[in-house]
């Protein structure tokens, strides 16, 4: 399986001979490059517009979930199910709410939290996930701070922090290293724009002692 960051939330997951997309912006109305890739799969969390630009990676044949309220094989060896959270700290009745999108592939599960805004209740259908992609940004999502006590609570194998300030990025969010700071130096990885994750690599990091990796543009 490969990770490819396209900024803000949006990844590029290729598993099981399919190319999925979450949350994939325009690039333009954010102020920086849009993705360069084309999608089999479109996973969109919520409608708004730093979300949900599924015509910028679409193709003949491009399919779009926006929920599956119960695990879904959506193409053979790839399952996808949402579990909805708030987008603020009102219970959703300011921003709405989010689908967040799980994903299990090649033995591995995914959790891309879209844009959080405040620790659910339901915080435990998280738990035992191998990969949690979660916004570290604050103002629109949960603060880093929050996200650490998030993180602690679900205690994935690897946290990969999104939604946050970038060079070029319009949005008044904070950098990552507002979050990175809660951490070790030895618990973060840079791992570039893309990465390759298999089973064996997740089996050998330690839940209690989760690594934190960081992508670049």
């Amino acid at each position: 399986m490969e990770i490819i960051w396209h900024g803000h939330a949006c990844f590029e997951i290729r598993t099981s001979g399919k190319t999925i997309v979450i949350d994939p912006h325009d690039g333009v109305s954010l102020g920086i490059y849009p993705p360069r890739t084309k999608a089999d799969i479109v996973l969109v969390t919520h409608d708004h517009f730093d979300h949900n630009a599924v015509r910028a990676v679409s193709m003949e044949g491009t399919v779009v979930y926006r929920e599956a309220k119960n695990w879904t094989e959506i193409s053979e060896g790839i399952k996808i199910k949402t579990i909805t959270v708030p987008h603020d700290k009102s219970g959703g009745s300011s921003r709405g709410l989010v689908n967040a999108f799980m994903i299990s592939s090649e033995g591995i599960e995914i959790a891309h939290l879209g844009d959080i805004g405040d620790i659910p209740n339901n915080i435990g259908e998280f738990e035992g996930v191998d990969i949690l992609m979660i916004p570290v940004g604050g103002y629109y999502t949960i603060e880093p701070e929050e996200a650490k006590e998030l993180v602690d609570k679900v205690r994935p194998r690897v946290v990969i922090p999104m939604h946050y300030k970038v060079m070029g990025l319009a949005l008044n969010i904070k950098p990552v290293e507002e979050f990175l700071r809660h951490y070790e130096q030895s618990r973060i990885v840079r791992v570039g724009r893309s990465v390759e994750v298999s089973r064996k690599i997740l089996d050998e990091i330690d839940p209690s002692t989760y690594e934190i990796w960081v992508f670049s543009l």
